[in-house]
């Protein structure tokens, strides 16, 4: 970082492994967390309770995520309707699009003992989540290589030049086998015997439109108390997903890119 601030106040190039690196130490200082070492092509790092890894680099987005995690904090919104709507300790915990899993560590750190449901079709993605997942011991969680659909298909990338890094990955159903599956929300949740959903955060990259499509939703939404959703407008309708929302019982409320809600049918 030193490095990075002397050159630029001499006017000197900066190379992209310096202009990496002084993001990474910014996005600790943002986030409250503290370094720990570093080893090949990822940082591992501390913050309070919590242990995380990320890989660091232009193609990666780990540590935009980790900003907008204990950054902005933005998934505080959930524990807090929570908490003010309903009275026991979450049991289920549901992260679809874990991505790295620092959404995971992140209600994990508040709610120890809820089960965790985590969803990340990414390859890549889905291995810094095992590993977050295992640097804070969380055993309690059981982790999906998959994406989230309304059936059980095959994907493919819809956008690998997106611009978006490991992030904003999208994929679109494949009409041939492919290494990517998506699987069935009402199968999982009935697999892992899971029939009541504490808190829901979906981040799915648009697949929130197949999700939402007819009335799929509406069984799960009756049995989920709390939600946070991000809608791609770009990707899918937004009408359609509120209104079931709405009609499932949720008071809603957006907040930057989210959508959260409680809902008042289940409220204390």
């Amino acid at each position: 970082m030193l490095v990075y601030l002397l050159k630029s106040a001499l006017k000197l190039k900066i190379t992209q492994n310096e202009k990496n690196i002084n993001y990474y130490y910014l996005s600790l200082i943002n986030c409250d967390c503290y370094h720990r070492k570093r080893q090949s092509k990822k940082f591992y790092f501390g913050r309070k309770n919590i242990s995380l890894v990320a890989r660091y680099g232009k193609q990666y987005s780990d540590l935009e995520n980790l900003n907008q995690i204990f950054g902005r904090q933005e998934y505080m919104e959930m524990i807090g309707l929570y908490r003010d709507n309903f009275e026991e300790d979450p049991e289920y915990i549901i992260d679809a699009g874990a991505n790295v899993g620092y959404a995971t560590a992140f209600f994990n750190s508040v709610y120890p003992s809820a089960l965790y449901i985590s969803i990340e079709p990414d390859e890549n993605n889905y291995a810094m989540l095992e590993e977050n997942c295992t640097l804070n011991k969380i055993k309690n969680a059981y982790l999906v290589n998959r994406g989230l659909w309304n059936r059980n298909v095959y994907l493919q990338l819809a956008n690998e030049d997106s611009g978006t890094g490991t992030w904003g990955f999208s994929f679109k159903e494949s009409e041939s086998p492919t290494t990517v599956q998506a699987m069935d929300f009402k199968g999982l949740l009935n697999e892992r015997n899971c029939k009541e959903i504490d808190i829901l955060k979906i981040d799915i990259e648009g697949a929130e439109g197949v999700l939402f499509e007819g009335d799929y939703m509406m069984d799960i939404l009756s049995v989920t108390k709390v939600i946070g959703i991000e809608i791609h407008d770009h990707l899918a309708r937004r009408l359609p997903i509120i209104t079931q929302l709405k009609n499932a019982g949720f008071v809603l409320h957006d907040i930057g890119d989210m959508t959260f809600g409680y809902n008042s049918s289940l409220s204390k």
